[in-house]
């Protein structure tokens, strides 16, 4: 039998007294789509520090804890609903910077969008569409605007019409498809595959399982197609293949996860601009 596929819905706001977490919990309470788990992950209780690591997040050299724990979070997940306010014609910083940490955790899932605000937040959700179009997310069609005036009652509690409650359930039958259908091509892959790249002669190398004395090749044959001008070839090749190793070797000496070329190419660029920088 299938396991239900599991739904993180995200708040996107953590002020004092935001309306954030009471859409979070109508969306898990008002919806019935068999085979959904919702699980509200509150942002305000994650408590993610802004972004700062020292690697780009598409090399998954994650180094501080916080950011580890996010992604082990993250990972568990077959999709997501992003509920946003709407902040100066876009969404919030909070939000922003937990989808920013991150980057393979994030893809090959399906994502839905609640916005809220006077107008409906749906600036917001437009700005959410391209960054997690970005992030390698399907977004689903269908969303759903909720109206400060009209969905809310005087206390900040969430009381939306019927026509948003139909909204939310086509939005999240919409996700619970995608979803499913996802979920499948990601077990059909390489565990840690990554997709988006059409670079044929590339691809299927690195989307193998691959040993650690292996990675010095792959490196080297990213370097000769994406090296900086002006900065040491050979320089590249050890920095970058100790990056690699470091994430594709667990402690026990087994391979834990495989790059894409997407993410090689990204620790090759990050590792030659740090040296070129004099960091």
């Amino acid at each position: 039998m299938t396991s239900d596929l599991r739904i993180a819905i995200l708040t996107g706001s953590t002020r004092p007294n935001g309306r954030s977490r009471a859409v979070a919990e109508w969306v898990a309470s008002a919806a019935h789509i068999d085979g959904l788990d919702l699980v509200v992950v509150d942002l305000d209780e994650v408590d993610l520090p802004m972004l700062a690591e020292p690697s780009p997040a598409a090399c998954g050299d994650y180094t501080l804890s916080h950011t580890r724990e996010w992604a082990a979070l993250i990972d568990g997940f077959d999709g997501y609903v992003l509920v946003s306010p709407e902040y100066n014609h876009s969404t919030t910083a909070p939000l922003k910077n937990a989808l920013d940490h991150l980057y393979g955790e994030w893809q090959d899932k399906a994502v839905g969008f609640v916005g809220y605000g006077v107008d409906g937040g749906i600036r917001a959700v437009e700005h959410l569409r391209a960054i997690t179009a970005e992030l390698g997310m399907a977004g689903v069609g269908p969303q759903v605007a909720l109206y400060l005036f009209e969905d809310f009652d005087g206390q900040g509690g969430c009381v939306p019409r019927q026509r948003q409650s139909d909204a939310l359930e086509r939005m999240l039958g919409h996700l619970a498809r995608w979803a499913g259908a996802l979920r499948q091509l990601r077990d059909s892959l390489p565990r840690g595959a990554a997709t988006g790249t059409d670079d044929a002669a590339v691809r299927p190398r690195l989307h193998q399982s691959t040993r650690a004395d292996e990675a010095d090749a792959v490196v080297e044959h990213l370097v000769l197609k994406q090296a900086i001008p002006g900065v040491d070839r050979d320089f590249q090749v050890r920095d970058a293949s100790r990056r690699l190793r470091r994430r594709i070797v667990g402690a026990d000496g087994r391979t834990e996860s495989q790059f894409g070329h997407r993410s090689v190419c990204c620790c090759v660029l990050g590792s030659s601009r740090a040296c070129s920088r004099g960091r």
